[in-house]
Parts: structure tokens; C-alpha cells; sequence
């Protein structure tokens, strides 16, 4: 059996269940393997106590990127990114289109922007650019409403630099679970 990784699904799985802030970090079974599992995201390892005990399963981590950690089940951890980090893991391109709608392009993975997420229509999908720097987009997912909020607060209180104003095709509008006005 052939398991296919479906990097939008996953990217909107995680949006509804914890948050684009979320990361998964790695099972652990033992102390040990949670202090190793910490350590690849630069964590000291003596936040493992805190990250055992029933009562806290949490701790703020005050870095750079990273605001904290908390295990789920007994055995998962988690990683909370800031938010701007979580911004720039999803956007290596920002683009706004002709009636001032922003979306997020991001390569993840390929060199190429092909991935976006669209702010108007709450959506993560694939982008694709003709000769003329034109945009066609198909939403695949849609993202939590809080994850919108979160990317749309970024880009407007960052005063972010658009990449390209660019005119851009939103396909399979009809199709989504609710009204889309462009």
C-alpha cells in the first residue's frame, strides 16, 4: 500500500486542529527521547520536567521563533511558532491582486512559487504564472478563520512589501462551502 503526502491537506488539517502556529514536533516514549526531540529545534532540554508533568505539559520557550512547546497524548510534542515565523514558513512571495486581496505564494520544497494561500477566500491551492505574470489559482483546502485573521493582521501591521501586483484568476469559486465575493 502507497501512502501519498498531501502537503495542502496536511497544511489544512493542522489549521483546523491546532493552528498554523503548530508544528509537530516528534513522538517520544521516553525523557530521554523528548529531551533529543528538543534539542533539534534548539530547546534546552531542561524543559523536559515541565513538558512531563501532567499538571503543566507546557512551557514558554522566549526565542526568536519560537513562543513555546506543550505535549498532547503523553507522547507528542509540539512546537509553537511565533507568528511571524509562521508567516514566513508560508509566504516566500507576497502578491496582491487588482482589487487589493493578498495572497501568499510558497515554494516549500520546489523552487518555484506554486502553492498559495488566499486571504479572500480562505483557502490553501496551487498558483500557477503565464508569460505575463498573470496568476491562476484553485483553492484545494480552506484554512481556519483564526489562521486568516493571524496572516492578515501580519501583513497589515508589518506593513509588508508586496513582491508583485498581479492580476489573478480565482477557479472553483463555486465550489466552496461558502459565498466568495471577489
Amino acid at each position: 500500500m502507497v501512502l501519498k503526502f498531501d502537503l495542502l491537506k496536511d497544511i489544512s488539517d493542522r489549521s483546523f486542529e491546532h493552528g498554523l502556529c503548530f508544528e509537530f514536533g516528534g513522538k517520544f516514549k521516553t525523557k530521554r527521547e523528548l529531551e533529543e526531540t528538543l534539542g533539534c529545534f534548539d530547546i534546552d532540554k531542561d524543559y523536559a520536567d515541565d513538558l512531563l508533568n501532567e499538571n503543566i505539559g507546557y512551557a514558554e520557550i522566549f526565542g526568536e521563533e519560537i513562543e513555546g512547546v506543550q505535549v498532547e497524548n503523553g507522547n507528542e510534542l509540539w512546537v509553537v511558532n511565533n507568528e511571524l515565523t509562521t508567516f514566513d514558513n508560508f509566504c516566500d512571495k507576497l502578491y496582491k491582486d487588482k482589487r487589493g486581496n493578498y495572497l501568499l505564494g510558497f515554494a516549500y520544497g520546489t523552487f518555484d512559487i506554486r502553492f498559495a494561500i488566499d486571504i479572500l477566500t480562505a483557502t490553501i491551492g496551487v498558483i500557477n504564472f503565464d508569460n505575463e505574470g498573470n496568476a491562476t489559482y484553485e483553492w484545494k483546502y480552506t484554512i481556519h478563520n483564526d489562521d486568516i485573521e493571524m496572516l492578515q493582521r501580519i501583513i497589515y501591521e508589518n506593513d509588508m512589501s508586496l513582491d508583485d501586483s498581479i492580476n489573478i484568476t480565482r477557479k472553483s469559486l463555486d465550489n466552496l462551502p461558502y459565498p466568495v465575493v471577489e
